[in-house]
């Protein structure tokens, strides 16, 4: 039996709630249990916001394998990716959609994986890169305590 890094098994059980289905919203008569602030957004909006979460995801996944193998140039090119320049690509009306404080975790998120980088390539230490992949993955961890997004009436019936 192939044996799963502790980190890609940790990522993967805090993200599991988010890839539920079906939500007590969509259930007629039952009362919402998620308590987590709603982001309401317009369908471009929350796919973009969404994609960016996957690529984090994958990205965290190709720097998990680099430092594994010691692929440390791999890991460095994964974490770039996921950097401040990844933010900049997000366009003016959708930012403005998003409270300040999720920009701001979001902002700092991305400046956590420019430094990962930063730190592979001037000390080549996969352990401590390892340690703030961890510390990163909080803030990933605090974003899906504290938030959900959902899309606003567009007039097709859809509704935060």
């Amino acid at each position: 039996m192939p044996r799963i890094p502790p980190l890609l098994l940790i990522t993967c059980l805090a993200l599991a709630p988010v890839a539920q289905a079906e939500t007590a919203a969509q259930r007629p008569g039952v009362a919402d249990p998620d308590r987590r602030e709603i982001i309401a957004m317009d369908p471009a909006g929350r796919d973009l916001v969404l994609t960016e979460m996957r690529l984090f995801l994958e990205g965290v996944q190709q720097i998990t394998a680099g430092l594994a193998t010691e692929d440390i140039d791999a890991a460095i090119a994964a974490a770039r990716r996921l950097g401040l320049g990844m933010a900049q690509d997000v366009p003016p009306a959708v930012r403005e959609q998003l409270p300040m404080a999720f920009r701001q975790l979001g902002r700092a998120t991305h400046a956590d994986f420019d430094q990962i980088a930063m730190d592979l390539e001037t000390l080549g230490d996969t352990q401590h890169a390892l340690r703030q992949l961890g510390d990163t993955l909080n803030k990933c961890i605090a974003c899906h305590a504290t938030w959900r997004i959902e899309m606003v009436d567009t007039g097709r019936g859809l509704r935060p």
